[in-house]
């Protein structure tokens, strides 16, 4: 009770007077909402009079006493549907981050073709190489 006095004395010397949670949840929707006037021939906007903060704590608030929020709930979006997965990540990027889907794609061909190439290779090789002097007397023997 002395905390509820000292507020109503306290609102006596405010500009505004002090509202209480219901008298605040009466004003939503629309004191969450930014208002638009004219200012300079031009269109200003004034802030909304509950930040999101204060509109978090209210329905904190709500939630304990038993009250009603006004407002909708936010839709929860999917994973990478979010703003700054689609803003954010949707980006241009880098080159690297561009073309690694096809360098991924490439990189499997070649290794599905890996164990052909190593040994084209090594046959090449052996083919390749000088044979010793023992060798050439075995294959001469042969052909005789």
């Amino acid at each position: 009770a002395a905390s509820v006095q000292i507020v109503s004395e306290m609102s006596k010397f405010c500009a505004h007077p002090v509202k209480n949670l219901a008298q605040k949840l009466a004003m939503l929707p629309e004191a969450a909402k930014p208002t638009p006037y004219p200012k300079d021939g031009r269109i200003a906007w004034k802030k909304p009079t509950f930040s999101k903060r204060k509109l978090a704590d209210m329905k904190k608030q709500a939630a304990v006493e038993g009250l009603e929020w006004p407002l909708p709930e936010k839709p929860v979006k999917p994973p990478g549907q979010s703003y700054h997965e689609v803003k954010v990540f949707s980006c241009k990027g880098t080159k690297a981050e561009r073309d690694r889907p096809d360098r991924q794609a490439m990189i499997a061909a070649k290794l599905a073709d890996m164990p052909r190439q190593i040994e084209e290779f090594r046959k090449a090789r052996h083919d390749a190489r000088q044979k010793t002097v023992l060798q050439k007397i075995m294959e001469w023997k042969k052909r005789k």
